[in-house]
């Protein structure tokens, strides 16, 4: 029975489940209360599978039997179950019956059970709600019930809000009740319930705070305050933080004024920080008297940590929204007020070594949280942190717990700013250079049993920092020995994460020489090809970003012939479990980018070695085409242009497949689309600028302005990509600008030579969804009906259609966060071809084929539909399935997920030949 859950996880589909459960409500009835007890932790952890039981009626029937027992304890399990199955029996009357008479029942397990599955039919059912809400009233307000179970009955009530009326009512008696039942439990259990009540009916919010914020006043008792407080701060969430009033939120600043504790102080900042943050901004004052700002400047060089902490936070936060919301009303003001603030807490946390304790360190973890919100809204404003941070980095490289958190807000002000690091150079160097003289003489201070990975994160964020800041920069003697020598004392897996950094900032020298040195240290096959391609990948970059003599059309050779290499050992490394779809994808586009920019080259050199021949000029006034006076270049830049066209759309076709890619790959595959699809058209615009074009590009400005998700600002290595075509932009038009330019001429091919030239010179950076994923989406297809066979054809009937069942499963993993991408409906899209017959001597006769798209909602990633799909002409049918994701901003995801199917149709002679009898 116990095996249940995880056979559901495995095979969700509805035919397993519905089998599955009916056997489970037979053992139910049949058997022991141990049994049933078992099935009850079955339907309890496959709650989100119930709702694909399709014989409810059966089931119902085969359970409810159980509680005309004399046992209650196989009625109270019984009450369980169907509590833990109100998903899909919440209108059942007769459910609702046994459930509202078992709340009479003398017999204390009984009634447990009643008020738990009282509680669950109340959330899910209105009827239920609406006619249970007078017993349960007149339970708790009489006598006879014992305290305890008054206790327990009250939560239910903050699921009676699926009326307007019942929830007015629930409310007055729970306001009732707080004055009758002043003990500390009752008023905690009735403000948690009024809280939950008012969160669901919204209306009554800001009376609800009003009456936490009087007993946070009022009541001295500390439990209560604690517990009023955590209210406070489930209603100042993303849904109902909008809904306080500005007189709410003056009560809540007064009372934090006249706090003696340091404690509650704490815990009432942090609600007003959630309010802030959630966009409650609108309902606060913020001139420079305001009451917000006062408290902020009062607290903020608070000799307490965890109150100045909290103050910071809150102007940093003040700040963040205030500017996101463009509330243009003191901006500036609070910007200064919040970066002083930041650096005297910092500089409060960093001198205080006596509290390098758990608390302090928290206390440094959400001052450095502040300057990373305020760098990213004011990037100019990380300059003076970084002066802060580097002395930090400094001064307390021997604590861990310090500069581990340092150095990782360091390596986010570095991935915001190109150069924000260049004076703590130096630093970093010396600093690197301490560490591996320490390690060794073995001085320090880690213990012996600490794992290496561990002991040299430190030694990896320092080297991100040289390799984010000296991006496309020459490196100096001093600042390579100090980084080899880094590198020596690192474990191999270290080693393999500074090596994925270089990739990913477009260092692939140092990338080159670490996976070089790697490939003979792993112990796999697949991860020695991994490495081997990676390797060559490096190399073939290097040789692109190199600056010699060579020609470029000897540059983009060389380093195609080094990526087909490195293309070759990925598809070794990858396997069934480990497809690397992805990778090899985004390496075949990388390929063809430089096959395309190899053919421009060529096309831009015929210019000199096939010069137009004498009757250039004849032809081109035969063909009305000006361009032919040119030779063949013209044709060849034309079919360049056509190529930069196709790779451009290969690298959109990339961008569409990746739907479990994080935002900064995904902007950098959408970067690269834009940038060659741009590129064809300047060369089109500039270079092939004929009398055939007219007015297409009157209105077309030579500029590349990225499509950059909204709220999404561009990491370094993404500006350096922008910044390199932006620069190859400026140069197409300043030659457009350019009066009596002829095309086709040495100009335009001189420009083509050099924007390559700035291509190459600036490195690729390599996604991170290139080496890791944050999640991993897979789809699962079930199609009916299938062959009998293997190769056996579906028959159809000509005069029919037929019903074609699509059901599928969606299955995901890894973290989930707020910026990970969810699915929100699964699209299928059906193509029936008939297959073509050689003998056919009639082909206009042929079934021109269908076309069928069907989209569905997911239920708990679970998704069915159905088509009914013609078959009017006999004949063999080949039907295509097509699966595609569509997250919850519409966007469409192509998942590579197909399923094919051959359907034969025929005419029923049978039918026909009576027919014609009768006739």
């Amino acid at each position: 029975i116990v095996k249940f859950p995880r056979l559901f996880e495995k095979y969700p589909f509805p035919v397993l489940i519905n089998t599955a459960l009916l056997k489970l409500a037979e053992v139910f009835r049949q058997g022991s209360n141990f049994l049933k007890l078992c099935v009850l932790r079955v339907c309890q952890e496959s709650e989100r599978h119930l709702d694909k039981m399709t014989s409810v009626d059966e089931l119902v029937r085969r359970i409810i039997t159980v509680m005309n027992s004399n046992d209650p304890v196989a009625r109270a399990l019984t009450l369980r179950t169907l509590g833990a199955l109100a998903c899909i029996l919440s209108n059942r009357k007769q459910v609702h019956h046994k459930v509202r008479s078992s709340l009479d029942s003398k017999d204390s397990v009984e009634l447990e059970a009643a008020i738990f599955a009282a509680e669950r039919f109340s959330a899910r059912s209105k009827t239920f709600s609406v006619d249970m809400c007078p017993k349960l009233l007149d339970m708790i307000k009489g006598y006879a019930t014992p305290l305890t179970v008054k206790l327990k009955m009250i939560p239910i009530f903050e699921h009676m809000h699926h009326e307007a009326a019942t929830a007015t009512l629930v409310k007055k008696s729970c306001l009732d009740l707080l004055g009758n039942y002043p003990d500390q439990d009752f008023v905690i259990v009735i403000l948690q319930t009024l809280t939950a009540l008012s969160g669901h009916t919204l209306i009554h919010i800001p009376d609800q705070v009003s009456l936490l914020l009087q007993y946070l006043r009022s009541d001295p008792r500390r439990k209560v305050q604690d517990e009023v407080l955590s209210d406070l701060s489930s209603l100042g969430g993303q849904d109902t933080a909008h809904l306080w009033t500005r007189s709410n939120l003056e009560n809540l600043i007064e009372y934090i004024m006249n706090l003696e504790k340091d404690k509650l102080r704490v815990a009432a900042l942090d609600v007003l920080i959630q309010i802030v943050e959630a966009g409650g901004v609108y309902q606060l004052e913020l001139g420079p008297n305001s009451p917000i700002i006062k408290l902020c400047q009062t607290y903020c060089y608070s000799s307490q940590l965890a109150v100045a902490a909290a103050s910071t936070q809150l102007l940093t936060q003040l700040a963040v929204s205030c500017s996101r919301e463009g509330l243009s009303l003191s901006v500036e003001e609070i910007l200064t007020e919040a970066t002083q603030a930041i650096e005297s807490l910092c500089l409060m946390v960093s001198s205080r070594t006596g509290e390098k304790s758990s608390c302090g360190i928290n206390y440094l973890k959400r001052a450095l949280k502040c300057v990373i919100l305020l760098c990213c809204t004011t990037p100019d404003s990380t300059g003076q942190f970084v002066d802060i941070l580097g002395g930090m980095l400094v001064s307390s490289y021997n604590d861990r717990s310090i500069i581990l958190p340092v150095c990782e807000t360091l390596t986010g002000l570095a991935s915001m700013k190109q150069g924000v690091l260049s004076l703590l150079v130096p630093d970093i160097c010396n600093l690197i250079n301490t560490i591996v003289a320490e390690r060794e003489v073995e001085l320090v201070s880690s213990s012996e049993d600490e794992p290496a990975v561990e002991r040299n994160r430190t030694l990896v964020l320092l080297k991100t920092m040289l390799l984010q800041t000296l991006r496309g920069h020459a490196w100096t003697e001093d600042t390579e020995d100090a980084f080899r020598t880094g590198v020596a004392v690192l474990d191999n897996w270290s080693k393999y994460r500074v090596a994925r950094s270089a990739a990913r900032y477009g260092e692939h020298r140092i990338g080159r020489e670490l996976f070089d040195r790697l490939k003979h240290e792993v112990w796999s096959e697949g991860n020695h090809f991994w490495i081997s391609s990676l390797e060559l990948f490096s190399r073939g970059e290097e040789i692109l970003a190199k600056q010699d003599n060579r020609s470029l059309q000897d540059k983009l050779n060389q380093a195609m012939n080094v990526f087909q290499l490195g293309l070759t050992g990925l598809r070794a490394a990858s396997s069934n479990q480990q497809p690397l779809s992805f990778k090899l994808q985004f390496i075949k586009c990388r390929i063809l980018y430089l096959q395309v920019l190899s053919q421009l080259v060529s096309a831009a050199t015929s210019l000199q070695t096939s010069p137009p021949p004498a009757i250039a000029a004849a032809l081109a006034a035969q063909s009305r085409d000006d361009l032919q006076r040119c030779g063949r270049v013209t044709g060849q830049l034309r079919k360049s242009v056509q190529e930069l066209q196709k790779c451009a759309g290969m690298w959109g076709d990339l961008a569409e497949f990746s739907f479990d890619a994080d935002s900064s790959s995904l902007s950098l595959i959408r970067v690269l689309e834009k940038a060659i699809r741009s590129l064809a058209s300047w060369i089109e615009i500039v270079c092939l600028k004929s009398s055939l074009q007219g007015s297409m590009y009157a209105d077309t400005e030579i500029e590349f302005v990225p499509d950059l998700a909204e709220g999404l600002a561009p990491s370094v290595e993404l500006q350096g990509l922008i910044d390199t075509f932006q620069t190859i932009a400026g140069q197409f038009k300043s030659l457009w600008e350019k009066p009596d330019t002829r095309p086709i001429s040495h100009l335009h091919t001189s420009c083509i030579f050099s924007s390559i030239r700035t291509i190459n010179s600036s490195p690729l950076p390599y996604p991170r969804f290139f080496f890791q994923s944050l999640q991993e989406t897979r789809l699962k297809l079930s199609v009916t009906p299938q062959a009998r066979a293997v190769g056996e054809p579906v028959p159809v009937n000509t005069s029919q259609l037929l019903a074609i069942k699509v059901e599928g499963v969606i299955d995901r993993s890894g973290a989930e966060h707020k910026n990970s991408r969810q699915v929100s409906q699964v699209l299928v899209h059906l193509q029936c071809s008939l297959q073509a017959n050689k003998s056919d001597k009639h082909p206009e006769k042929q079934d021109p084929g269908t076309n069928l798209e069907q989209s569905t909602d997911l239920q708990n990633d679970f998704f069915s539909l159905q088509f009914l799909a013609p078959f009017s002409v006999p004949g063999l049918y080949t039907v295509n399935l097509e699966a595609r994701l569509v997250d919850q901003e519409g966007n469409r995801w192509r998942t590579g997920v197909h399923h094919s199917l051959t359907v034969k149709s025929f005419e029923d002679r049978t039918n026909s030949g009576r027919t014609l009898s009768r006739s």
